[in-house]
């Protein structure tokens, strides 16, 4: 049982290290260098009320309706992007923020490699150290 155990350990270590970082490496690279296409960037959802049946003024969705003259029922689209060094939100993709997007990628891959079964331990080790750099 223990040789077993140690064995998929080594496999997954060795799964993160020679297929899985070299793909993340290759997705930050190609979001700092401009390759991704911004509109596989966007965030889109549709609106459940009127921009005017949101209560709270600083609601995302109002903003957003507001800064698209979007109604219930339309489609909206936003970015994240940096607005003085602080994380906010655009209908336009400019200043993208790079590193929430990382963020969001890394946790997508979490959830993934969660799915697969792979060893907690190798896959909290691989998302710690992007972490660090994000």
């Amino acid at each position: 049982m223990y040789f077993q155990q140690a064995g998929l350990r080594v496999q997954d270590e060795l799964l993160l290290q020679l297929a899985i970082r070299p793909l993340i490496d290759q997705a930050f690279h190609e979001l700092e260098s401009g390759k991704v296409n911004q509109k596989d960037l966007a965030f889109i959802t549709k609106l459940s009320k009127e921009p005017e049946e949101y209560k709270n003024e600083n609601d995302r969705m109002k903003v957003l309706a507001k800064m698209s003259g979007a109604q219930k029922g339309d489609t909206v689209c936003w970015y994240e992007t940096l607005s003085e060094m602080k994380s906010t939100y655009s209908i336009k993709p400019e200043n993208l923020n790079l590193e929430k997007y990382k963020r969001i990628l890394l946790s997508k891959l979490n959830g993934i490699l969660e799915i697969t079964g792979l060893n907690i331990d190798s896959k909290i080790s691989i998302i710690e150290s992007y972490d660090e750099i994000c």
